[in-house]
């Protein structure tokens, strides 16, 4: 029997079919370089291995895969936001119609930003408001930077 090493885990997921690729966009249970506890997509899909759930991908990631969603179906705000700002682009279609327009696309990364710090440091993330979030990371973003031992300049 063959032993898979995975560096990530993706619980949901769905498949993203482009003209010139397909990729993955999922949670990120676990991520060698970033971490996880957040929305994620991969690198364009090199090979599926059914039989042992590995999925490689160009950037010679290794992913396993838990539950298959599908793109329509994602489960809540967060996921919907991570899909505009990290598929929308490249499906050609605005972040605005993705979400509608009274989430600003600035804020909405920097709340992604700051609802992964929340898991990593244990606390709750703050709402879809720019002085919210603004707050959240000028007071966690420390924390959260001595958690993944990251050194430097912000």
């Amino acid at each position: 029997m063959t032993t898979v090493n995975f560096d990530a885990e993706l619980d949901p997921w769905c498949q993203v079919d482009l003209a010139d690729a397909r990729l993955l966009f999922g949670y990120a249970v676990s991520h060698v370089e970033t971490g996880g506890l957040a929305w994620t997509r991969s690198s364009p899909v090199r090979r599926y291995e059914i039989r042992t759930g590995l999925v490689i991908t160009s950037s010679g990631r290794r992913y396993q895969l838990g539950r298959r969603i599908g793109c329509l179906d994602l489960p809540d705000q967060e996921a919907k936001v991570a899909f505009a700002l990290l598929i929308g682009p490249d499906l050609g279609v605005s972040f605005g119609d993705l979400v509608g327009p009274k989430i600003r696309e600035g804020e909405a990364a920097d709340w992604l930003r700051a609802c992964k710090i929340s898991r990593h440091i244990g606390t709750q993330p703050p709402p879809l408001d720019g002085a919210a979030i603004n707050e959240f990371l000028r007071q966690h973003e420390a924390t959260y930077r001595q958690v993944r031992g990251w050194t430097g300049p912000t």
